[in-house]
């Protein structure tokens, strides 16, 4: 055994991030997204920083809470969450946007990062206005039948119109 050596000691290191459910999101309502941030590994994160990423929705129809810490004792969990609330009035594009937090911070002289994706779809937006006006315009023409299958009269005519212009 000599006296002048040195002991290294290794510490596990880990961070994990994780998020809600994807959501559909409702103009006019409020949604939120929940993430976690999980210290698994051995030792305190410190540093710890989030970087939040939303793709298709205008940042100010959203609020993000934070980390509120810039360190993560072994064990221990963070929360953080983000607010959408996207006015009934805006023509958003609809379709799946992505919510990504990306974590990062440093354990035991190592770097550490990780991230969670959550996507929120947008729903297509009807005219309430034009969606009335063509169901009265269709009940007026087809009043005995549904309206999205032509009648034996209609077909006929549609298929004599079509061979006589070829």
């Amino acid at each position: 055994y000599e006296e002048d050596s040195t002991m290294e000691v290794y510490y596990q290191t880990g961070l994990t991030v994780s998020a809600g459910e994807n959501i559909d999101l409702q103009l006019g309502e409020s949604s939120v997204i929940d993430f976690t941030l999980e210290n698994t590994g051995q030792s305190e994160i410190q540093d710890l920083s989030g970087e939040l990423d939303v793709t298709g929705i205008d940042d100010q129809y959203y609020s993000w809470s934070g980390l509120g810490s810039d360190s993560l004792e072994s064990g221990d969990e963070l929360r953080a969450s983000l607010e959408l609330t996207i006015p009934s009035s805006e023509d958003v594009t609809p379709g799946q946007k992505t919510v990504t937090l990306t974590a990062s911070g440093s354990s035991a002289d190592e770097s550490l990062e990780n991230s969670a994706t959550v996507y929120a779809t947008v729903p297509v937006q009807e005219e309430q206005d034009e969606q009335d006006s063509e169901s009265s315009d269709t009940q007026e023409q087809n009043e005995s039948g549904s309206p999205s299958v032509p009648g034996p009269q209609e077909v006929s005519q549609m298929t004599g119109e079509f061979v006589q212009s070829q």
